[in-house]
């Protein structure tokens, strides 16, 4: 069940009667004027049609779609009908008797918006048909998630503007099932599917591109993607195990990021476009948000296109909400009796919290003879931010935030697009060589121990960067079998390889000695290599079946070592011991996907269900991380070469719903619901507390990646619902999680244990092996975010639009009702219930010429994100008002 907090409960029933009398007042407006509508003015506008040849029934969509109306159909009319291709600016009648012209199908108009196919008489010559049931057709262009029996979400533009984002995190924080794990002083973004994140358990990319760079770090932003809303025109996300291109090692799922085509800007016959963005805040309630703009250009025509986009943001120090605080007190950070400090630390401003990105775009594509494209591709964001910490004098106060590290990162990406399409049935061929190098350069502060102290550690230098190279080629194809329905195959092949380094002038540990691994992150080389193949079938509209095959072949190779000392067998004496690991390591998975769609009777429900297999080989900085995570600290972290491959078993249970008239003509009700269920068994984590081999116990701070002896579960349900009648519309998203983990592992993941033995006679101490300590397990010592499932949460949002859709209104409520259990022993309760809105509007001053208006946070509510980083005390931002001006031509 859905659980909303009660003062949630309040305020969603009264935006449910705002939005039942604004829906009723519609139902009046519309019964009044269905009678005086006149249709000859919108069937006498230009449209620039742009409609490859491709099946009929699709071709009817996309004119639809580009001309703004609805077209109701039974699909069975169109079957195995294919039509022209059409590019040029006609009016809507002359474009519908171009693709139906030489077919048995005919149209008349029902509606200023919309029309309906019927059968063609059999008086004119054509084929006389059965008289056929009528469905909505009329789509907008993301409506094939909800006919698709796996799930996918798809963050469209329009949504991203609704709510400028100041973290890239802000443009997930709506989608069901996903989560980022924030810190708001670092602009990068680490994508939690479902539970499952980090080390490429997710792969994120841009176009394609994987973003594999990671460095080691607290509450499980192990591996970040480094990328700019602006430059965006959507996102979509691929939840569970893939088979298809990009599923090599993704858990969890795949993130993609998609930035703008030339083909957004330009039709047949418009040569240049564009579009100019400027925001900022506005007045004491900025917030710190600061100028954020971008500009992005495109010209082209018949023989090619370029396209240059650059952009800037930029953000200051910002204050959290001031409003139901008590609800964070003796939740974070161990505040307990601290009440000075923790009122004077949330009312300061969160100090170090500004940043800049920077933006650049450059794609320059050619339209080959023969239905071939070329297109080169290159993306560069670097991004410079703060990290710092809340401090307080020997009496406990809040004295400001201290600085203890500045951050540069810079990712270069390179790409080249090649696309073949013929109109051949056989042939949709594709490929992509790409070169992504993201490399960071961050400058530690001195860490304040006294000159005199072992522990002292000057300011230093670190620098980590990953470079990935991939290749993507595949092809897909598709025939039609007539009465025996549609079949889709499609084949590829997909490989990349990361290649880590780290470098860092820090100096070396007092008494740790070598070897270690720079900088904590190890150089390293992961390649991965697979093929795949996928077969869809489609049997009428009832039937939908979705099968693939991947194998995957990965390599790990690198150097480490361990550095540790321990007893001897003469009682309080101890040696060290240097241990190397030389790690040249292979292993090949078979995974296989297969998903089934049916619509049980009605054409407006679909139940649909999916199941999968991945794995994924650890990474680079899983397997060789070695050395002290903290300058002048007494913790250490161990490397693992023995990690076993993490495999995954997925499945889920679904319903599309896609109605088209439900309470009147134009109206629309489409929803994604789903329960999931995934495990992964040799989960690897960081425990800490383990025994060295020759130890007999070991200390918290000793840490090391190791895999569970458990399975890890992520089981839960999601939900997307969208009602939508032109002048009223609502969206719901939910995110309901179930159960907990256990994390396990061997207390001596490298065997050797040993323990005390007292010679009876001569009283003599000494060490022996232990067999029963390598047994042994020890549970819950867990650091990061794994050891928490993710909240439930979810969003209400209720709009209305005015003035021919020009003017757009609407309430967003976002909402959690947290998590409380600490297992990992340090004060943290997981992330408190929260309830906030937001207030939006947008709109068109003239054709090129809009103005949008976000009031996030209305009530200046204080708390974080669910999944924020704790360690990092990333409040969300307080009571915040934006402007963004957008010009288009």
């Amino acid at each position: 069940m859905i659980v909303l907090q009660r003062k949630g409960l309040r305020a969603l029933a009264l935006n449910l009667g705002i939005f039942g009398l604004l829906a009723g007042e519609s139902l009046v407006c519309a019964a009044e004027q269905r009678e005086g509508r006149e249709h000859t003015a919108r069937q006498a506008l230009p449209i620039d049609v742009d409609i490859p040849a491709q099946p009929l029934d699709t071709a009817v969509q996309v004119l639809a779609q580009q001309a703004g109306v609805q077209v109701l159909f039974d699909r069975q009319l169109l079957q195995g009908l294919r039509s022209t291709e059409l590019k040029q600016t006609l009016n809507l009648e002359a474009a519908l008797q171009h693709l139906l012209a030489g077919h048995p199908v005919r149209y008349q108009f029902t509606g200023d918006q919309q029309l309906t196919l019927i059968p063609q008489p059999a008086s004119q010559g054509a084929v006389e048909l059965e008289p056929t049931d009528i469905t909505a057709s009329a789509e907008k262009p993301d409506d094939w998630v909800y006919r698709a029996p796996r799930s996918i979400s798809l963050i469209s533009r329009e949504q991203i503007d609704k709510r400028p984002p100041r973290h890239a995190a802000d443009m997930l924080e709506e989608t069901p099932g996903v989560y980022t794990a924030v810190n708001q002083r670092d602009p990068g973004l680490s994508v939690n599917i479902r539970g499952v994140q980090d080390y490429g358990r997710v792969n994120m990319n841009i176009d394609g591109m994987r973003q594999n760079f990671n460095v080691n770090g607290h509450q499980q932003r192990n591996g970040t993607l480094l990328v700019d809303p602006e430059m965006l025109s959507g996102v979509q996300i691929d939840k569970g195990s893939q088979s298809g291109m990009g599923g090599a090692g993704a858990l969890g799922g795949i993130a993609t990021f998609r930035t703008w085509e030339a083909s957004d800007f330009l039709t047949a016959d418009k040569e240049y476009g564009g579009r100019l963005r400027a925001g900022h805040g506005l007045g004491v309630m900025g917030n710190g948000t600061y100028f954020n703009g971008s500009g992005v250009v495109a010209v082209g025509n018949e023989v090619g296109d370029l396209l240059v986009g650059v952009s800037e943001r930029h953000f200051g120090n910002y204050t959290a909400g001031q409003n139901n605080d008590t609800r964070l007190d003796d939740k974070i950070r161990k505040h307990w009796g601290r009440s000075n400090f923790y009122n004077d630390w949330l009312a300061s401003e969160i100090g170090d919290s500004g940043s800049v990105t920077r933006s650049q775009m450059f794609k320059f594509g050619l339209n080959l003879p023969h239905d071939q494209r070329v297109q080169v591709n290159y993306l560069r964001t670097d991004a410079d931010s703060k990290n710092s910490w809340a401090w307080s004098d020997n009496e406990g106060n809040f004295i400001g935030h201290k600085l203890t590290g500045r951050d540069n990162i810079a990712a270069h990406n390179y790409s080249l697009d090649y696309t073949y399409v013929p109109d051949n049935a056989w042939v949709d061929a594709s490929a992509k060589l790409y070169f992504v190098r993201t490399q960071l350069k961050r400058w530690g502060a001195d860490n304040g121990r006294s000159l005199d102290s072992a522990n002292h550690l000057p300011e230093y230098n670190n620098l980590f960067q990953t470079n990935t190279w991939g290749l993507q080629v595949g092809n897909k194809s598709s025939f039609e079998l007539g009465a025996w329905g549609a079949l889709k195959w499609s084949q590829g092949v997909d490989i990349y390889e990361d290649r880590s380094y780290a470098s860092t002038d820090r100096k070396e540990q007092p008494g740790k000695g070598l070897p270690y691994v720079e900088a904590m992150n190890p150089k390293g080389i992961r390649t991965v290599a697979g093929v795949l193949t996928g077969l869809g079938y489609e049997y009428g509209d009832w039937l939908q079946v979705e099968g693939g095959l991947r194998y995957d072949q990965a390599r790990l190779q690198g150097r480490t070592g361990n550095t540790y000392w321990a007893p001897t067998t003469e009682r309080r004496k101890y040696q060290k011991f240097v241990k190397v690991y030389d790690v040249d390591r292979q292993s090949g998975h078979f995974l296989p996907t297969l998903s089934v769609g049916i619509k049980p009777g009605v054409d407006w429900l679909e139940v649909y269900g999916k199941w999968g297999r991945g794995a994924r080989t650890p990474v680079a900085t899983e397997t060789f991380m070695s050395g002290p995570p903290h300058a002048g600290g007494s913790e250490f972290v161990y490397a693992n070469p023995f990690l076993k491959d993490e495999r995954s078993r997925d499945w889920e249970l679904g319903l599309n719903i896609f109605k088209h008239s439900l309470f009147t003509t134009d109206d629309r009700l489409v929803a994604k619901i789903a329960y999931f269920n995934t495990r992964i068994d040799n989960f690897i984590y960081t425990a800490m507390g383990i025994t060295m081999p020759g130890r007999g116990v070991g200390g918290l701070g000793e840490i090391m990646g190791v895999n569970s002896l458990n399975a890890a579960r992520f089981r839960g349900f999601d939900y997307k619902l969208n009602y939508d009648m032109g002048r009223v519309y609502g969206d719901f998203v939910y995110t309901q999680m179930i159960g907990s983990n256990r994390f396990c592992s061997r207390s001596s993941p490298l065997g050797g244990a040993l323990k005390m033995h007292v010679n009876p006679v001569t009283g003599e101490y000494g060490y022996v092996d232990d067999a029963a300590g390598n047994r042994r397990a020890h549970c819950n010592n867990i650091f990061g975010n794994a050891s928490y499932m993710p909240v439930d949460r979810g969003a209400v949002t209720l709009g209305s639009r005015f003035f021919d859709r020009k003017l757009d209104v609407g309430l967003r409520y976002k909402f959690s009702d947290g998590s409380g259990e600490d297992i990992t022993g340090f004060g943290n309760v997981g992330w408190p219930q929260y309830g906030t809105y937001d207030v939006f509007a947008s709109a068109q001053l003239s054709k090129q010429l809009g103005v949008m208006f976000v009031l996030e946070n209305t009530t200046d509510e204080t708390y974080f994100v669910g999944m924020a980083d704790q360690e990092n005390l990333s409040f969300a931002k307080g009571r915040t008002l934006t402007g963004t001006l957008q010009y288009s031509f």
